[in-house]
This record gives C-alpha cells, structure tokens and sequence, in this order.
C-alpha cells in the first residue's frame, strides 16, 4: 500500500446456476452460492475482511467482522494503510464445482518490489545554503523515480548536525514540494527521505539549510502606493523585481520611450509616476516579474486586491497576476491579453478577490508581462491598494470633488459594484463628491450622511440596496 489513500480489493464472480430450493420461500435464510470464494488482506496478525450485512436484520450497519459466504460481490477496504506490504488471500470454502473465473480490482497500491535506491540529489529551490530567500517560497526537493513519497524533517533546530524536527517532524509528502510558513531573517534545515509502500531510503542524511531574507510584512491596512515621491524598485520598500527573468520594471512619468503604445501620464493626475515594462528591445515572449512587498491577511474578513493598467499597442502581450498564500504560488488569479486601451489617456482597474489565498502565515503578490512579437507591447500599472472590503465601507475623504480620484477615498480604491460607500457629515478634505462625465461612478450602496453627491453629465449606478 502506499499509505497516502485507502487500500481497497474488489473481487466480483460469475456464480453457477444454483439448484432449485423447494418448497419456494421468500428471502430464505440458507445461501445458494455454489462456488464460495472468499476474500480477505492481512499484515502481520492482522486480518481484514469483506463487508457484509446481517441477513436476519439488513437494517442494520453492514460490518466487516468475518468471512462473507452469500454475495458475489466483496471489498475489503483499509482506511487508514501504512506504506507497507500486505497480502491479498482468494480461496473458497468447501469444494468448486467447476473451475471459477474472478475479477479482482485494486486501489491504492504501487507496483514497487524495492525500497527506494537512491537519496534526493539535492536542494532545487531555494539552493542548499541560500541567503535572502523569499518569504513566499515553496520548497523543491529532486525527486526520486521510486518513491511515493517522502518523509519530511523540517526545522529551526539541529543546526545542520542533527535533524530538525521543531515543524515539521517525519510528516509524509506525497510530492517532492513543500509549503512552509517562513519567518524573516530566520535560518532553516530541511531532510527527506525517499520511501514507498516497501520503506524508505538508507543513508540519506544530507541536511540542507537556507535563510529568509530580512523584510518587514505588512499588517497595517489599508495599503496603497502610488508609486509617488520618488519611489524606486528595490529602494528598501520591498517592491523588488524578479531574479532570473528576461527584464525589469521600471519607474516612469509621463509617455514611454516608444510612440503608440504605453500610457501618457499616470492614472490619477497624469503628471505622476507609474511602474511598467518597456517592451523596445525586450520581444518577443521576454518575461518582467515584479512582486509586491509580503503582506499578513489574516485579520482581514474579505481582502481585495485593487490597481489600475494600461495596456495600449497594436501587438500587446498579457498581463497575469499571482498570489501567494498556502505555501503555494497561485498562477493566473488575473489575466489580461492583447489591447485594453484605445488610447494613451485610457486606464482601466481591476479589483481581485484574494480570500482565497489567505491562508498560511503570509501573502504576496506578483505582476507579471509577458510581451508580444514587436515593441508594441509597453504594459503599465498604477495605484495599487490591498484593503479589507468587508470590515466597513469605502467612506469618501473630498480631498478634492471628483468621484474618480481614488485618493479621494478611504481604501485608496475606486468604489465598484461590490462597494458599499459613505458620504460623511463632514469629508476630512471639505469637499463632497461630484460625478461629471466620464468614467461612469459604481457602488453597491451610498450611505449619505452629508451635503450629497452632485452628478453632472455622468452617471451614479448603485447596484444593491
């Protein structure tokens, strides 16, 4: 058995004609079976039998305490299996009347006559002895052909000399992965041991060792950053571009280098700063990673993800969004391709549900361009938020009148459908909102406890409520 699921063993026959029972009775207590065959697994002293009913009380549990001499039909099922090896017993009871054909089905075994031969080759990622290793990482070990799994050792102890146990202790992966919840600047020792349903591996000591990097996580919300005030990628916020890709984000005010593609200015005053990637030189199919600093979800009852894009060229390529959480990278919870803008002046946000991804001890988020076949393909971001849309609504700040500004309000995110909005007595910036042309005003509900909402050549659409 593996010991990953449960051990079941199906054996079906085709019985002979029985002879024919008179005086005729209904439901008669004597089976008719001609061919008897019985079924049962052991290991070591212990015995596992078919399942079968009470024939005096079929309203009862069926119980698997003994042979079962009345179907044709029986399993034999073992719950909870060690990674051992058991044996599978047919035989029949009194004598055949002919020759009997049977089908036998079995689940949760492996086809492995030896322990595995060889020890994992090494640490895949991060590499043995690493330094500022992510905090959202998912460990990779190299697997082994004959394994089925792997027992894993993983800890803060032993100090590469003993195993460490203080986390993870002989736990069972069934993958050569793991998700672990990593804490900064903190150094770690992994073992495995290759095993299947025969054992485990001998002689595979090796510990490896890697350090987190030294970052702060973000707790406090909402979060927003407009990339403003002389932001710069890797400038100690922990905005940091990816190792190992074809090129980087960058910084940028006003239009791109290259003409019809990119935005003109940034989203909220079009004199800002905004990040993108910069696809002249960098086509086709090059890859920019950009990751955002490591952020704690886990006060938060319903975490959104707002920013705002731009994707304006003839050849646009895609834009895709992962999330961390769980241990595990999450690949395309946001996915973007080809021409979204018209136009140099056209931004568009998009607003992800990240309750999915909350669990585990942190959570981060990575953008990702993948270019097109010319240079037609500037992608740009700006103004992204992280917020709690379920702890209370989005309540409007006025720091100036229009509705579409996003610093005008508390998440630092646009109202949507979704969005339930509060109009103070008193804005903190004096002013209350006004709704005038495009782009359109959304909100699931509007709370107004002020001077109102003025809606001028556009449109207020309220969803709900």
């Amino acid at each position: 058995a593996t010991g990953r699921a449960s051990l079941k063993v199906t054996i079906a026959w085709t019985d002979p004609a029985a002879p024919v029972v008179t005086p005729a009775a209904v439901d008669p207590a004597t089976p008719v079976l001609v061919n008897d065959l019985d079924l049962r697994i052991t290991r070591d002293a212990t015995t596992s039998y078919p399942w079968s009913l009470d024939r005096s009380d079929p309203s009862l549990a069926a119980t698997r305490s003994g042979e079962n001499n009345v179907d044709t039909v029986e399993q034999v099922c073992i719950d909870d299996p060690q990674a051992a090896a058991y044996t599978i017993t047919v035989d029949h009871d009194g004598t055949l009347a002919s020759s009997q054909p049977f089908s036998l089905i079995i689940s949760g075994i492996d086809g492995f006559t030896a322990v595995p031969g060889a020890c994992s080759a090494d640490l895949v990622y991060p590499e043995d002895s690493a330094v500022n290793v992510p905090l959202a990482t998912t460990i990779e070990w190299r697997s082994v052909n004959e394994a089925t799994g792997y027992f894993l050792y993983f800890g803060t102890d032993g100090g590469g000399v003993t195993t460490p146990t203080n986390i993870v202790n002989e736990t069972v992966c069934g993958t050569s992965f793991y998700g672990p919840e990593l804490a900064a600047n903190t150094t770690y020792y992994i073992r495995v041991i290759p095993m299947n349903s025969l054992g485990q591996a001998t002689g595979c000591d090796t510990i490896w060792s890697f350090t987190t990097e030294n970052c702060s996580v973000e707790t406090s919300f909402p979060f927003s950053e407009d990339f403003e005030g002389g932001f710069t990628i890797g400038g100690g916020n922990d905005w940091q571009n990816g190792s190992g890709e074809d090129f980087n984000w960058s910084v940028n005010t006003g239009v791109t280098g290259s003409a019809d593609t990119g935005p003109n200015g940034d989203h909220s005053s079009g004199a800002g700063s905004y990040l993108y990637t910069e696809a002249s030189s960098n086509f086709p199919n090059k890859v920019a990673d950009l990751y955002t600093p490591v952020f704690d979800l886990s006060a938060l009852s319903q975490p959104e993800l707002a920013f705002w894009y731009h994707m304006y060229g003839d050849d646009m390529g895609d834009l895709v969004v992962d999330i961390y959480g769980d241990g595990y990278w999450h690949y395309g919870v946001f996915y973007k391709a080809k021409q979204q803008s018209d136009d140099g002046d056209d931004w568009l946000q998009a607003v992800v549900d990240l309750t999915p991804y909350q669990g585990g001890a942190v959570q981060q988020i990575r953008f990702r361009v993948v270019t097109s076949s010319s240079w037609l393909s500037d992608v740009a971001i700006d103004d992204v938020s992280v917020y709690d849309n379920g702890s209370f609504d989005n309540l409007w700040e006025g720091n100036s009148s229009d509705w579409n500004t996003t610093s005008n309000w508390s998440l630092g995110v646009l109202p949507s459908s979704s969005t339930a909005v509060e109009i103070p007595t008193s804005p903190s910036g004096g002013n209350f909102p006004i709704c005038s042309g495009l782009p359109d005003a959304y909100a699931e509900s509007v709370m107004i406890l002020g001077g109102g909402v003025t809606i001028s050549a556009g449109k207020l659409e309220i969803s709900a409520n």
